[in-house]
Formats: structure tokens, sequence, C-alpha cells
């Protein structure tokens, strides 16, 4: 057989072909037209986000160069504030060490200014504005219940950001600010926030009225601890206390609220208390014996006669000696001995004796002359008297014979006999 070359090299060439093409047809997966066209505009949807995201890396390109060309220009201008401030100090080598060098006008501006490594860190951050400020103010409100100060911390919503930066901002003149300002005087005139070193004036009419409203509303005359102003919850009662006292906020000092209202309404102070007498409070005593027919104890509650006294006060003012009284005494004692009044119990002393032996200790009673009396004149008997002494029968008939009252038969009171 013979070969025919060239022919036979292209029928090779076409077997092949065919083979590949049957092999390529076998492997590939069929893919549809619908799909075909939604991959491709998929592709364009990527290509396009990639073209925005260029753009966007470019326009941050651009503002990072302007800032970085801003930057240069204010650091620039540091370095010649730092160059006219060395030139203002006067050398302190050329003076004594006793004379102080004179502070010149550049040396006091600078003192008056924040540090310069602060001045600089607030040179890189952006302008301020007094809009945005108060609206940063407003939020911080809104969302705390709180008006900001320099103790707040972090500015919500402002990254970077910081009110004691703000603070100093107003204070200097930093970041756009004309300066000589302050957060909490620029909340106060804007915002109407009390401020604490810019109080308004007060007057003693104006909280002798805030006080008589306090009275209206409560039934009660307001005390440092009564809280806030009911007619101005700004205000305090401890806050106007202490301006009386210390006298802030244009009042003369000297004074507290308790003196004021005990000197303009009358209301008893426990400072100022009036002095007692034993004539005022039997005159008490005797309007009070009268109106209920019975003579009164510390348990008997306010004075009816006396606005603000109690007699439990009465009495431990004649216990204590307080408010003029000698004390040592109690109110039992003093009608008792002035208006001789019958009591539950006379005072009876009684005692025990140390024991010589086995046994228990005997009680000793020392009987009043009253209770005698009481014996003798046959309105007590010796059951009687046990009772009035609290101890037994047997107690009481050997005190008395102790005493030496006669003890008739069966207890029975002196000089009667039974029907």
């Amino acid at each position: 057989m013979k070969h025919r070359g060239p022919a036979h090299y292209v029928d090779y060439n076409r077997v092949a072909l065919t083979w590949l093409i049957r092999e390529t047809d076998a492997t590939m997966p069929i893919v549809s037209l619908a799909d075909l066209q939604q991959q491709i505009a998929q592709r364009e949807r990527e290509l396009q986000a990639l073209r925005q995201e260029l753009e966007s890396r470019e326009s941050q390109f651009t503002e990072l160069t302007r800032r970085k060309e801003e930057l240069q220009r204010q650091l620039l201008q540091v370095e010649q504030e730092i160059a006219a401030l060395e030139a203002a100090t006067p050398a302190t080598t050329k003076q004594p060490k006793t004379v102080a060098p004179p502070i010149s006008s550049a040396t006091a501006r600078a003192a008056s200014q924040p540090p310069l490594g602060e001045r600089f860190v607030t040179m890189t951050r952006p302008l301020l504005s007094l809009s945005q400020i108060l609206a940063w103010a407003d939020h911080h409100h809104q969302a705390t219940g709180r008006w900001p100060s320099v103790k707040s911390g972090r500015i919500l919503g402002a990254r970077g950001e910081n009110w004691r930066s703000v603070d100093n901002a107003l204070r200097y003149g930093l970041r756009g600010m004309s300066g000589g300002s302050s957060l909490a005087l620029l909340l106060a005139q804007h915002r109407h926030v009390r401020n604490k070193t810019n109080q308004p004036a007060l007057t003693t009419a104006r909280i002798l009225a805030w006080a008589d409203i306090h009275y209206r509303y409560t039934g009660v005359w307001p005390t440092a601890d009564s809280g806030p102003v009911l007619d101005a919850p700004e205000e305090n009662w401890r806050a106007l206390d202490a301006a009386l006292k210390a006298g802030h906020r244009g009042l003369p000092g000297g004074n507290s609220l308790g003196c004021l209202l005990a000197r303009r309404r009358g209301v008893r102070n426990h400072t100022n208390i009036p002095p007692l007498s034993e004539r005022k409070i039997l005159a008490w005593a005797d309007a009070h014996h009268r109106r209920t027919g019975c003579w009164p104890n510390y348990r008997s509650g306010p004075i009816d006669d006396a606005l603000g006294e109690s007699w439990g006060a009465v009495e431990l003012a004649l216990q204590r000696g307080l408010r003029g009284l000698s004390g040592g005494s109690s109110l039992y004692r003093l009608l008792k001995e002035r208006r001789h009044i019958p009591g539950p119990r006379p005072p009876i002393r009684r005692s025990l004796l140390p024991s010589s032996g086995r046994g228990r200790r005997r009680i000793r009673i020392e009987f009043p002359a009253e209770v005698l009396g009481r014996y003798c004149a046959g309105e007590l008997n010796s059951h009687g008297v046990a009772r009035l002494c609290a101890v037994s029968h047997a107690v009481a008939i050997r005190e008395l014979r102790r005493a030496g009252m006669s003890i008739p038969s069966r207890g029975r009171p002196r000089g009667t006999r039974p029907a």
C-alpha cells in the first residue's frame, strides 16, 4: 500500500478535529441563552460597583491630599507662634534669682491659653459652630434627661468628640470659636440651664412667698430637708438655707430658713424655743382639766392652749431642766404638789434586804405619810396596801406592823365590825 503524502496528513487532522469536537460536546454542560444573559448582567453590575468604588477612593484621596496641605499650613503657623513666644520670653539668666522676670503681654496671653500640645491637637480637628454644639447638647438631654457638663465624657453621636474639648474651645477661642465663653454659659444663654456660678439673685420676700405656698399646699412649714420648692422646681430648700446662712445670691447672710420663718411667720424653731415656767404649765393644766375633766399626763398629746407645745415636751423639760426650768421634776410631781391630784400609786420606796442564810431576800417598804394616813383613816386596809405596793398580803402586814400600825383581824379597816 502506497502512501499518498499530503492527502493522508489532511485526512488525519480532520479525524482528530472531529474526535475533539465530539469529546468537548460530551463534557461541556448545556447552558441556555437566558442563563447566559443573567450571568452577563451580573458581571456588568459587579463592574459598575467596582467603578463606583474606584471613584469613591479617588475622591477620598483628593480630600486627604487637601487635608494634608491644610495641616502643613497649620503646623507652619504653630511653629511661627512658638518662635514668637520664645522671642517674647526674656532670658532668665541675665536677672538675679531674687527678682522675678517681668511678664509680657505675650506671656500673659500664653498663660491664659491651654497647653501647646492641646492647642495643636485642637487645630487638627474640624471647626465647631454654636448650632452644632447646641444640637449635641439637645441630643444629650433627650437621651439622658440631663444637660451636659465638662464631666459628661464623650459626645453621643459625634465620634472623637468630648464635652471638655468643646468647653476648652469655647473658653480659649479654638476651632473657630470666638472665646470668652464656656459650655455652662452657652447652655444658660440659649437653653436657660441653671449655672452654679451665675445663679439669679434672691430676696427674703421671694423666699417667704415660696414658704407660704408650701404651707398652703402641705399644711406644714418648709425646712432644709423639704426638697424642691413647689413654685420653683429648679430651687431647693437646702440651697436656700445655705444661701441665707452664707450670704450668697444677694442675701445679707447670718440667717437661716428656720430663723427667717420664726421671725417673719412665727414658726417654732428648735434652736429658739420660748422658755417655760411652772406658772405657765399649771395654767395649761388647769385649762385642760376644765375642758376634759381630768388632769394631763405626758401622754396627753398636744396642748390646745399653746400652738406647737405638747405635754411630752413639757415632761422632758421638767425632767432635764430645759427651757429655763430647774429639772429633777415631772408633770405628775408638779401637779401633785401644786394641785394635790390623786395619783394611781404614790411614790413608795422598795428595797431588798441581804439574806443572812438560805431562803429569799426580804422586801423592805418605806411607806409615805400619805399611805399611812389613808390606812389610819380607814380608806385602805391591808389588802389595799398590798395591791398598792404590788406585794403579797403577808409582806404588807409585816411592813405595816414594822411601821407601827395595828393590824385588825381578817384585814378589816380599823374601827369596823362585821355585820
